[in-house]
């Protein structure tokens, strides 16, 4: 198993964006309902049950960091989730590191939010956690399907992280 991401989830508020941790041991029912709400793997046919003891046991291990994503309205209408990989170049390397968003019922939110949301965690893992490599994954939705799932480097993030808030203060 790989070693848990620095500390505790931050919490992030953006102007269009607020990602409101989730701590190991506060997983309510109501992030259960949203978490099955946004799972691909269960809207695929997995069992619900195994698909959310999987993923709360992660976060409880410390194997992943989650944040709820409320979009102007305060109600979460999905969750991100950030995932150490594997180290490159053996124990002790740089690590890289998976970024997966869901939403509700696969019903993505305006394009802005998703935006802001890569830039925040995006910014997080290379600037916080020091990965050298992120895969942001997207689900799939109703019209679109899912996104490839390309690494981003860490000598790539700074003109992406210009071009997400050229994005945003556009």
């Amino acid at each position: 198993s790989e070693p848990p991401l620095a500390g505790s989830p931050p919490r992030f508020e953006g102007r269009r964006v607020v990602l409101e941790p989730l701590h190991p041991g506060k997983l309510s029912a109501s992030v259960r309902e949203l978490f099955l709400a946004c799972s691909e793997r269960v809207r695929r046919g997995a069992d619900p049950d195994s698909a959310w003891a999987h993923s709360a046991s992660a976060v409880a291990a410390g194997e992943c960091l989650a944040w709820t994503i409320s979009c102007g309205t305060g109600e979460p209408v999905g969750l991100a989730w950030l995932a150490p990989g594997r180290h490159l170049g053996g124990v002790g390397g740089p690590v890289a590191a998976a970024l997966g968003i869901g939403w509700r019922n696969g019903h993505r939110p305006p394009t802005s939010c998703v935006t802001e949301v890569i830039h925040l965690l995006g910014g997080y893992a290379f600037d916080s956690c020091a990965v050298h490599a992120l895969t942001v994954r997207l689900p799939e939705t109703g019209k679109e399907p899912a996104t490839s799932a390309a690494p981003i480097l860490r000598g790539e993030w700074p003109a992406l992280r210009a071009s997400l808030q050229a994005r945003l203060a556009g």
